[in-house]
């Protein structure tokens, strides 16, 4: 889908997302459900609020812009107690979360007069793709300089171009940095038998600067105070390049592998120009079922492939000749009861040949409902003969769906079941029993001797099939068949009771003595078909004594 300037969409976000391009999107503005269950005064509530709605995070990373193509920033507005949630949610949907803004709204309401505090905030979360900074005049060089949302402030540039103006210092000043941050990848800027490095160019504003002399590099701490080699054991820089036009300057990185961040600051002459380093390991783990993968009860399993990359975007496998390993864990929620909803086992994770850094995860379904899948990934690396260890997370949503249907009718003391699950005939007969296989007979009141057809509404929904009764014969207490003409039996409306809904199927006869039925009833809901089999219903008065 491309979008036009100026247009306003209308519909699921989901749905809309997936239908974009990659890389089309300048910014993101979204206040999604909190997954706090709200409930105004007047009864009104918020669709998918019962968790927090973190499933539009991937598709919204694919479809922001990142390096080359712009700077795309997500801006997402939360609340204090569930705001770490949607942070880890965006983290392994790859964004990289820059700050908090608070929103003043200056008024507050009442609040909980008896036990809390009502806020006058809201909490937003600012994100961004890939190595983001404020977009400048010169895209390729100048990120610092231009604020990508409009300002009131405008200014401006070096080369005569109106940029919009951050709050903080103007980045250019006779020098300046190829970006104004910069991040060293412990990780993806390994090379064999080296420590990691960046290389950045820093550039001369004017021809006031004298390219004969070489820059000072300065390591600090983000308060200004001397930085030690904890993070950048050295620093290299080359000579001017007239061709470029800049000199390179290389960071490497401290064997003793510390992360955080540090500040390089370059004089030359009263010119002075700050670039900030992150240092730190990236390894992303993404897969491709942004909307979730659906699996049935006793169908074949669903396939999710894995894809492991590193900050550059390149496929990570692993060297066993190099000491390097990939370990795999996947859990999946649970019902409240304990029981699996779905199942998974990261013993099951398999390379795909021929698709560095790709891998597959069987998913089977098992009980209904909804689930999700935390997959991570543990990748073992030798740097200067010493084992280092990154990891990274997904989250995979998942549901399982199950048909179970079933007919039930009590006679005496004895309970009778005949139940299906996706097909899978279980009977189950006499003796008080209650449970047909995995299918327990319902709780909802029954007459003794009616024949009810039943589903559980964790399972199915009855209203979406059609039942036939024409695969059912009668015969009467002597064992003589009856036609059409002489009994008749239909299915009366759907009813809803506690967690089932149910189908009372009712016999008219003329005969003065018990009927027996037995046969098919067979319910279809587009493709799928279930059959029933019932041998022997009584119904109708007692036997002639």
């Amino acid at each position: 889908m491309i979008i036009q300037e100026n247009t306003i969409i209308h519909g699921d976000s989901l749905t809309v997302l997936r239908q974009m391009e990659p890389e089309s999107v300048d910014a993101i503005i979204t206040d999604p459900p909190y997954g706090i269950n709200y409930v105004s005064q007047t009864g009104a509530s918020i669709k998918n609020d019962k968790s927090p709605f973190i499933w539009f995070l991937y598709d919204a990373f694919r479809v922001l812009k990142s390096g080359e193509s712009g700077h795309g920033g997500l801006i997402c507005f939360t609340r204090w107690d569930v705001e770490q949630t949607f942070i880890d949610a965006m983290k392994i949907a790859g964004f990289n979360v820059k700050s908090e803004v608070i929103w003043d709204k200056v008024y507050h309401g009442m609040g909980d007069t008896k036990a809390a505090f009502a806020p006058s905030h809201e909490n937003i979360v600012f994100a961004v793709k890939g190595k983001y900074s404020f977009p400048g005049a010169d895209a390729g060089r100048l990120d610092g300089l231009n604020y990508p949302f409009p300002t009131i402030l405008t200014q401006l540039d070096a080369f005569g171009r109106t940029v919009n103006v951050h709050y903080g210092p103007w980045p250019m000043h006779g020098l300046y940095w190829e970006s104004t941050s910069a991040d060293l990848d412990l990780f993806a800027d390994r090379g064999d038998g080296r420590l990691p490095t960046l290389t950045v160019g820093l550039y001369p504003e004017n021809n006031a600067v004298n390219t004969g002399q070489t820059p000072a590099i300065t390591l600090l701490n983000e308060d200004g105070t001397p930085a030690d080699d904890t993070l950048i054991g050295s620093t290299a820089v080359a000579a001017y390049d007239t061709a470029s036009g800049c000199w390179q300057v290389t960071f490497t990185a401290s064997a003793a592998g510390g992360e955080g961040v540090v500040v390089a600051r370059a004089s030359l002459g009263s010119y002075t120009a700050d670039l900030t380093i992150r240092v730190g390991a990236v390894l992303s783990l993404t897969h491709d079922k942004p909307a979730g993968v659906t699996v049935r009860y006793g169908a074949p399993s669903e396939t999710v492939t894995l894809s492991l990359r590193d900050s550059h975007g390149d496929p990570v496998t692993a060297d066993a000749a190099k000491g390097e390993t990939i370990g795999w864990s996947a859990a999946a929620e649970t019902l409240a009861d304990g029981t699996a909803v779905v199942e998974c086992d990261a013993a099951d994770i398999r390379a795909v040949a021929g698709q560095a850094g790709d891998f597959t995860l069987p998913v089977t379904g098992f009980a209904a409902g909804d689930s999700a899948i935390t997959v991570t990934c543990t990748y073992t690396y030798l740097e200067n003969g010493v084992p280092k260890r990154i990891q990274s997370s997904t989250i995979i949503s998942a549901r399982s769906l199950r048909d179970a249907v079933g007919l039930v009718y009590d006679v005496e003391e004895d309970t009778v079941l005949r139940t299906t699950v996706n097909g899978v005939y279980l009977p189950c007969e006499g003796t008080g029993s209650t449970e047909g296989g995995d299918v327990t007979a319902p709780g909802f009141e029954r007459q003794t001797g009616s024949l009810y057809l039943f589903a559980g509404n964790a399972y199915t929904d009855l209203n979406d099939f059609t039942v036939d009764l024409s695969g059912l014969t009668a015969v009467d207490s002597g064992g003589n068949a009856l036609d059409g003409t002489r009994w008749a039996i239909y299915a009366g409306d759907v009813i809803e009771a506690d967690d089932y809904r149910y189908r009372l199927l009712t016999v008219e006869t003329d005969q003065p003595r018990r009927l027996y039925i037995s046969g098919t009833v067979t319910l279809r809901r587009n493709d799928v078909t279930y059959r029933l089999t019932l041998t022997n219903y009584p119904c109708g008065a007692n036997p002639a004594p």
